[in-house]
């Protein structure tokens, strides 16, 4: 299991998963000081950062549908990666 666990975590970055959960959760009026954080913390990370920074965006401009398509097409991807 430990080779899926690690498989599931490659990419992540811990620091822009907890924004990630706070832009998420937040009242509308807090999501774009969060989003600020993020773009900021981005700087130092390149790449890694980018497609954390396109679905805070989504949500900081009202799509949070947006997070439940992705979460669903990954879920998917993944089964079908693990599966045999």
């Amino acid at each position: 299991m430990h080779s899926l666990n690690t498989f599931l975590q490659a990419g992540r970055v811990a620091a822009l998963d907890a924004l990630a959960s706070r832009i998420y959760s937040a009242i509308p009026t807090s999501r774009q000081q969060i989003f600020d954080e993020a773009i900021s913390l981005s700087e130092s990370l390149g790449s890694a950062a980018e497609y954390y920074l396109r679905v805070m965006k989504k949500v900081v401009n009202g799509t949070e549908d947006f997070v439940a398509k992705e979460t669903k097409r990954y879920v998917i991807n993944t089964i079908a990666v693990v599966s045999p």
